[in-house]
């Protein structure tokens, strides 16, 4: 009578040890697939902001300074100095947008590799306590039981 009840905790804690380590890789392995995704996500974003950063530098390296070909652009466009002094001060404002556009790009990049690379160790982290777990005995018969492969 007495062997029953000893059977039946210990059969009891083994199935509450599995349930728990069961657990235990669904939420490591559903927070590793979660990083990945914001790494996906935030490897999009700096891609995006490199191409405008390009596009910018592309801009400003074909219009060369309007200053040096002035007498040029005055005969090519049939214009006085009165409507050249307009047109360079819309240029020189449009420049400006862009430098100042520049300036914000290259600081949102700095900010995203920043989140980018935190992010990233967050992953390598969850990656390794997971595979870790994967391989350990006896958590690696769980693992066995129900699927779990290292990633």
């Amino acid at each position: 009578m007495g062997f029953i009840p000893i059977v039946l905790v210990f059969v009891l804690a083994i199935m509450l040890w599995a349930i728990l380590n069961y657990n235990s890789f669904v939420s490591k392995k559903s927070a590793a697939i979660a990083l990945s995704e914001s790494l996906k996500q935030l490897d999009n974003e700096r891609s995006n902001k490199l191409n405008e950063i390009k596009n910018l530098l592309d801009i400003f390296s074909m219009n060369p300074p309007l200053i040096l070909n002035q007498n040029r652009f005055k005969i090519e466009m049939g214009i006085d100095d009165l409507e050249f002094e307009k047109v360079k001060t819309d240029l020189k404002n449009e420049d400006q947008k862009g430098f100042e556009r520049y300036e914000t790009l290259l600081t949102e990049l700095e900010a995203n590799n920043e989140t980018y690379y935190k992010t990233e160790r967050k992953y390598l982290a969850a990656i390794l306590d997971y595979n870790k777990q994967v391989k350990e005995r006896p958590s690696s018969w769980v693992a066995d039981i129900f699927g779990f492969k290292a990633m």
